[in-house]
């Protein structure tokens, strides 16, 4: 069975076989193909990947705990933490957010399994820090919110699209990405890099444009 990922933005590590279902770092399971799980490389797949792409402002967020319980038992047998980090649409380049609307997007930052002696281990995942006000450009997939998400979230839970997937944005419409250090090594990317390729609001509008 191929299971789609999508990034809850920073490192995608080796996936894990938790709880009876796949957890690779800093993704939700949902439906789809492997293709799915892998970092993004060149700014077209990007921007033609992603379901809704936008500006937005940051401001807080939450942390939530949903368990993961046995599909034989029914016991509970560990859960796993997302952050949900609250937006405010400055401007949507592409999907149907509208200005003003307040978007949650999840970030996992880890999960619990319980273990045979009967204690909890947590295995963290990388998640790059925001900061209170600031704008960034988000590469959103979005998937129907399922049971063990309160509905405050919306009925769409909202994720990055995968790395690269968030970005300050310069009064140019220039993009500079934020990526994790797993991303960074991976692509041979310096500290102050966040992707390997350039991308401005006006190049992902003349992408979309060559794409439809």
């Amino acid at each position: 069975m191929k299971l789609r990922l999508f990034a809850f933005f920073g490192a995608v590590v080796v996936a894990s076989l938790v709880f009876g279902i796949l957890v690779a770092p800093n993704f939700i399971l949902s439906g789809g193909s492997e293709d799915d799980w892998a970092d993004f490389t060149n700014a077209d797949t990007l921007v033609n990947d992603s379901d809704r792409i936008i500006i937005a402002r940051y401001l807080d967020e939450s942390l939530h705990v949903k368990p993961e319980n046995s599909a034989a038992t029914g016991e509970e047998h560990g859960s796993v933490s997302h952050l949900f980090r609250r937006f405010e649409v400055v401007e949507s380049l592409k999907g149907n957010a509208t200005v003003g609307e307040i978007t949650f997007v999840a970030f996992t930052t880890g999960y619990t399994t319980k273990l045979d002696s009967g204690e909890s281990e947590f295995t963290a995942f990388e998640v790059v820090s925001l900061v209170s006000k600031q704008e960034y450009a988000l590469f959103l997939y979005g998937v129907p919110r399922k049971d063990g998400y309160p509905s405050q979230y919306g009925e769409t839970l909202w994720a990055i699209s995968g790395e690269p997937g968030i970005a300050t944005v310069d009064q140019s419409g220039n993009l500079s990405f934020k990526s994790s250090e797993r991303y960074k090594n991976g692509q041979g990317l310096g500290v102050n890099t966040g992707a390997p390729f350039i991308l401005s609001k006006d190049q992902i509008r003349s992408i979309m444009s060559t794409s439809q």
